[in-house]
């Protein structure tokens, strides 16, 4: 349960703040939203706000009243209400109806917000359903493989446990609700027939191979259920085309509208529509075509009893061919590219390069050209498999290479490609440091995966000590083991993949059996259990404090102070939320006060944290050298 005299304390910081901000003129209004506003707090929360003002542009900062951080996102009013009517303003859209205006001076702006629709509303309910049926897909697809072909139930049971959060997202959408972080208690809550069955009974269950196969059958047929549906408006789109559209027609119709990936071959097999090929080239100056899948539907002609139910596990075929089919598809456009002047380069990448592929196994791709390429991501088809291309200029790939982050997600990507092709050998050259990871990312990037964990680490907290919801918490849990997974990679200099779990379990098997395997296996996902794997993970990120903290103990031993903002600029690269609670409390830096404007001409000063080495702390015993990093 929530402790009230936490609750207290939050209510009082952000009494504190709304009177603050009020004092400046160029705040027009404040919006709170997420836990102050439908759910509980606990000590490890933060209160977000979003405020407007009528100068200056979009920016972040983190503020604080009475020991309390304040995320704040500080717009411009007429930039926020224009991204609230694009598509690219969902994420402000989704918050809508779990926030609360505080204080307005605004009137236009006060009824616009009364006025805002909090459900999802025709123009994004159709694009969403499409984007997080796919990525609902792909989860349970990633399931299946774990499952039946490389046999590990483990991974099967993380992949289709995030298939479900992704679930829950498109059960959201699909009854016009806009998705809140506990998108899990909104699944059961939406489709309680269904979801209880498909998390909790799982959850509650010992995992077999028998009870994940009950699990994925019972996903594929609602997904079968929904999935015309889901995809009426692309079969619409292909119908008033005469019954006929390549991938190219229907990215550029639903482009504009979020689709810039599309993925209908599942419609293909299920005979839903019919998929032949379309010569396409790959530049504006090419010559040589390439096949592009083209699609044909039309709803007179359409019989719903040819409809297959989908396939649940790999075909009865040998996977030594499936293996030939996806070598040779590959082998196919390899030739193309070798007679197309206009392309560099050809690479390999995904499970055809470094894994198992299987029926469902798609082929990604990378082509470099000399020329400007028509689409910067194209999908081809050779042998009737589906490859994935991104597309690049030699000198958008030389700056994509040059730019990127040592264990970044593209730094991965390539990582585990290979040429297959090359008439340049200056690409060469960008491939021979790609194994090479530079000390400094790589504490930057622990930072940044020891602030994501943490903040999962949190979420299960709150889910199993507050909500007391232990399989909620798992859910959290589970995804805050992947992002430890990736730290324990990158402590020992390799490449964090999308299966890093598989990888730490090779650096560190005892404690990942542990927290991983082992709890998978646990019949009963318990209270008790979550919370023996929750302290156990904590106890990791404690061993490892120092460790993370060198970026930021680097910049303080340079700079003396630093604030929240400026610290915060200075890691955009990476993206980093920055959160150092754990840091100041454990003494490594401490935390003083610093004052914050949300406009240049703002009447009134806000209250950020800012940071300094602590007194006692000299340089020679807080800098770990380089080599802190296994080889």
């Amino acid at each position: 349960m929530e402790d009230p005299l936490v609750r207290k304390q939050f209510d009082e910081a952000l009494t504190r703040f709304i009177e603050r901000a009020k004092q400046d003129k160029r705040v027009l209004a404040i919006i709170i939203y997420g836990s102050m506003v439908y759910d509980e707090v606990t000590e490890r929360s933060n209160i977000n706000a979003n405020v407007i003002v009528d100068e200056g542009q979009y920016r972040t900062a983190r503020l604080v009243e009475l020991g309390v951080p304040i995320d704040v996102y500080i717009f411009n009013k007429n930039e926020y209400m224009r991204r609230i009517q694009h598509p690219r303003g969902r994420g402000l859209l989704q918050v809508h109806p779990y926030s609360k205006l505080v204080f307005s001076r605004d009137c236009s702006f006060t009824d616009f917000y009364k006025n805002m629709n909090k459900n999802v509303g025709v123009r994004d309910r159709a694009v969403l359903q499409i984007i997080y049926f796919n990525a609902t897909k792909y989860d349970f697809e990633k399931a299946e493989k774990y499952l039946y072909i490389k046999e590990d139930l483990a991974h099967s049971f993380h992949f289709f446990l995030h298939g479900l959060s992704e679930l829950g997202y498109l059960l959201c959408y699909l009854n016009d609700v806009w998705p809140p972080r506990e998108v899990i208690i909104k699944g059961r809550e939406l489709k309680p027939d269904l979801f209880p069955k498909l998390f909790d009974d799982l959850i509650d269950t010992e995992v077999t191979k028998e009870s994940l196969d009950r699990a994925l059958h019972l996903a594929y047929e609602f997904m079968d259920s929904i999935d015309i549906e889901v995809h009426k408006p692309i079969l619409n789109f292909i119908s008033e085309q005469g019954g006929t559209a390549t991938q190219t027609d229907i990215l550029n119709h639903f482009g504009p509208r979020g689709i810039n990936y599309l993925e209908i071959d599942h419609l293909h097999r299920r005979r839903v529509l019919r998929r032949t090929i379309s010569p396409v080239k790959l530049t504006k100056k090419g010559v040589v075509e390439y096949n592009e899948p083209q699609y044909h539907f039309s709803w007179d002609s359409f019989n719903p009893s040819e409809v297959r139910v989908t396939q649940v596990g790999p075909a009865d075929v040998e996977r030594a061919r499936v293996k030939a089919d996806y070598q040779s598809a590959i082998d196919e456009l390899a030739k193309k590219v070798n007679a197309d002047e206009y392309a560099l380069s050809l690479m390999l990448a995904g499970s055809l390069s470094y894994d198992t592929v299987w029926e469902k196994s798609d082929i990604d791709a990378m082509i470099i050209t000399r020329d400007e390429p028509y689409r910067e991501h194209r999908e081809f088809v050779e042998k009737d498999v589906s490859i994935n291309i991104e597309v690049a200029t030699r000198d958008d790939f030389r700056r994509m290479i040059q730019k990127q982050q040592d264990g970044s997600i593209v730094h991965s990507y390539f990582s585990m490609s290979k040429i297959i092709f090359t008439r340049d050998e200056t690409i060469n050259d960008l491939y021979e440091d790609i194994h090479n990871v530079g000390a400094r990312d790589v504490e930057n990037l622990l930072l940044l995966n020891y602030i994501f964990c943490k903040d999962l680490i949190n979420k299960t907290y709150k889910a199993l000590y507050v909500k007391e919801d232990p399989h909620f918490a798992l859910n959290f849990m589970m995804s805050g083991i992947r992002r430890l997974a990736n730290i324990e990679v990158l402590l020992n200099r390799g490449i964090p993949l999308r299966e890093s779990t598989v990888q730490a379990l090779e650096y560190n098997p005892e404690f990942f059996k542990t927290i991983f395997i082992d709890m998978v296996h646990t019949p009963k996902k318990t209270w008790e259990v979550v919370n023996d794997v929750l302290e156990k993970m904590e106890n990791y990120l404690d061993e490892h404090l120092k460790t993370f903290s060198q970026p930021v103990l680097r910049l303080l031993e340079k700079e003396r102070e630093m604030t929240h903002y400026d610290l915060k600029t200075h890691f955009s690269d990476i993206w980093l939320p920055v959160d150092l609670r754990e840091f100041v409390e454990r003494g490594l830096i401490q935390q003083t006060e610093a004052p914050f404007r949300f406009t240049k001409k703002s009447t009134a000063e806000m209250i950020q944290p800012a940071y300094q080495l602590t007194v006692r702390n000299t340089k020679s015993d807080m800098m770990i050298e380089d080599s802190f990093i296994l080889l």
